[in-house]
C-alpha cells in the first residue's frame, strides 16, 4: 500500500496469501473493505482493518459497487446476485442479454446496460427485473447516486430517470457525441465528441453551458474521484488531456496508457499514470506537472485509490512510513527517534440531519477539487458530518482549511 504525493510504502501488508487480482472493483470506506475480483472470476473482499481476504462469490461476469455499499454481481448465467454485509443472495433476477455496463443506485438497486444495435437500459431491484428504457447507444454513464443516465449519440445526449415518470429526454448538441461522463457531484455532465471540444451540460436545466476547449476528439472521459478535473483520452496515441475544473480550461497533457484503473487522480491534484515499466505521480498544481513519486517496474499491477488510513495494529506491519495518506506531509518523528502512529484527521464543514443536504454540498466541495465526503451517523440522533480528508496530522489538515477557503474547524472520528 502507498500514500503520499511521493507513493510511498507505508508497511500495510494482508495476512496471508491473497489471489491473483484481474479487476479492481471499488472500496467501502464505511466497512474499511476493499473489493476486486481474482484470476478465478471469484469476488474476493479484503478487510484493511484484520488484513484477511474473503471470497464473497464465484462465477462473476461483471460487478459494480453502488454508492451505498451494495455489491451487485452478475454471474456466468446472467443471473443477479446481491451482497450486503458481505453476505451473497441470488435474485430472482436474470438478464437475458450481458451487459456491458453496470451502475448502482443510492436506493440499492441496479441499473444494467444491455448492448445491440441500439442499447437497453433495466433497473433491476432485489427481486426481479423492472422499469426499462431504449436508449440509442451504449456509450452510457450515471450519475453518482444512480438517479440518472446520459447516453452521448450523434445526435445529442439523452437523458433517462429510472425512477421518474419522464420520458427519455434529447439534449442538442453538435459535433457527433461519443463519451459522456458526470461530475462528481452529478450536477454537471461532460461531453466528448469527434468533431468540436467538450461540451458542458447543466443536468437539473437540462441545456448546455459551455464548451472546453481541448486539442481534438476525444474518444473517453475519467471523472477524478474528488472532482476537480477532467481527465481525457484522445481518439489516437497514447496521451492524458488534463481538464482543471475549478478554472474549466485545457491545461496540458502527459504520455501515458489508458486503462481500467490508470490514470487518475490522487487526493486535490495528484496524477497516477503508467509511463512505461514504472507508475509516477505528477502534481498537476505545478507548472510543467512535476513527477512526485515513482513506483519502478509496477505498471503491471492493478490499482485502486483509498481514502483510508491505517490505525492500530497494521497486519505485518513493516517500516512504516510518515506518509498514510494519499494527501499526507511529512510526519514529524517522536523523541525516540520512532515514526508515530498514523492518525486521522479531518476538516469538518458542516453538520446536518439531511443526507440528502449533506450529499449536495460534499459533491460541491469535490467539484472544488476538494476530498469531500459524508460520515453517516451510528445512531439517530447523530448529524450526517460533512469533511474534507483524511489528512496525516493537524498541519495538514490546516493547510488545506486555508486552501479552502470555508468555514470549517479539526475533526477527529
Amino acid at each position: 500500500m502507498y500514500a503520499g504525493s511521493a507513493l510511498e510504502d507505508i508497511g500495510w501488508r494482508a495476512r496471508g496469501r491473497t489471489p491473483a487480482v484481474q479487476m479492481v472493483v471499488g472500496f467501502d470506506q464505511e466497512q474499511a473493505l476493499a473489493y476486486a475480483v481474482d484470476s478465478t472470476g471469484g469476488l474476493q473482499a479484503l478487510d484493511l482493518s484484520t488484513g484477511t481476504a474473503r471470497l464473497l462469490t464465484s462465477g462473476v461476469a461483471g460487478v459494480v459497487l453502488g454508492p451505498e455499499g451494495t455489491l451487485w454481481v452478475v454471474d456466468k448465467k446472467d443471473s443477479v446476485v446481491r451482497i450486503r454485509n458481505r453476505l451473497a443472495k441470488k435474485t430472482d433476477a436474470t438478464l437475458p442479454v450481458r451487459p456491458t455496463a453496470l451502475y448502482g443506485t443510492g436506493d440499492r438497486q441496479l441499473i444494467a446496460i444491455e448492448g445491440g444495435d441500439t442499447a437497453r437500459a433495466i433497473l433491476v431491484t432485489g427481486s426481479e427485473s423492472g422499469i426499462s428504457a431504449d436508449l440509442p447507444t451504449t456509450h452510457t454513464a450515471a450519475s453518482p447516486w444512480g438517479d440518472l443516465v446520459a447516453a452521448a449519440a450523434p445526435t445529442g445526449v439523452y437523458l433517462w430517470a429510472p425512477h421518474g415518470s419522464t420520458p427519455i429526454r434529447r439534449i442538442r448538441v453538435s459535433g457527433t457525441p461519443t463519451s459522456v461522463r458526470f461530475s462528481a457531484s452529478g450536477h454537471r455532465i461532460y461531453v466528448g465528441r469527434e468533431a468540436e471540444n467538450l461540451a458542458v451540460i447543466d443536468r437539473y436545466a437540462e441545456k448546455r453551458l459551455d464548451d472546453i476547449r481541448v486539442p481534438g476528439a476525444a474518444a473517453g472521459l475519467r471523472v477524478a474521484p474528488y472532482g476537480g478535473w477532467l481527465l481525457a483520452r484522445p481518439d489516437s496515441g497514447e496521451s492524458i488531456w488534463l481538464i482543471n475544473l475549478a478554472t474549466g480550461e485545457y491545461v496540458g497533457a502527459v504520455a501515458g496508457p489508458w486503462a481500467a484503473d490508470l490514470p487518475t487522480v490522487l487526493g486535490d491534484a495528484t496524477l497516477l499514470v503508467r509511463e512505461g515499466e514504472d507508475v509516477v505521480a505528477h502534481d498537476l498544481s505545478q507548472e510543467g506537472f512535476p513527477e512526485t513519486g515513482r513506483l519502478k517496474g509496477r505498471a503491471a499491477d492493478l490499482y485502486l485509490p483509498m481514502p483510508w488510513v491505517p490505525r492500530g495494529n497494521m497486519p505485518e506491519r513493516i517500516a512504516p512510513s510518515p506518509n498514510p495518506t494519499q494527501q499526507a506531509e511529512a510526519s514529524p518523528e517522536s523523541p525516540g527517534g520512532q515514526v508515530e502512529p498514523p492518525s486521522t484527521v479531518y476538516l469538518q464543514v458542516s453538520r446536518s440531519q439531511n443526507p440528502a443536504w449533506a450529499q449536495a454540498l460534499a459533491g460541491e466541495i469535490r467539484d472544488e477539487g476538494f476530498p469531500a465526503l459524508v460520515i453517516t451517523p451510528q445512531t439517530g440522533e447523530e448529524a450526517y458530518r460533512v469533511v474534507v480528508g483524511p489528512y496525516p496530522s493537524r498541519e495538514a489538515a490546516e493547510s488545506a482549511g486555508r486552501r479552502l477557503g470555508r468555514p470549517s474547524f479539526i475533526y477527529h472520528p
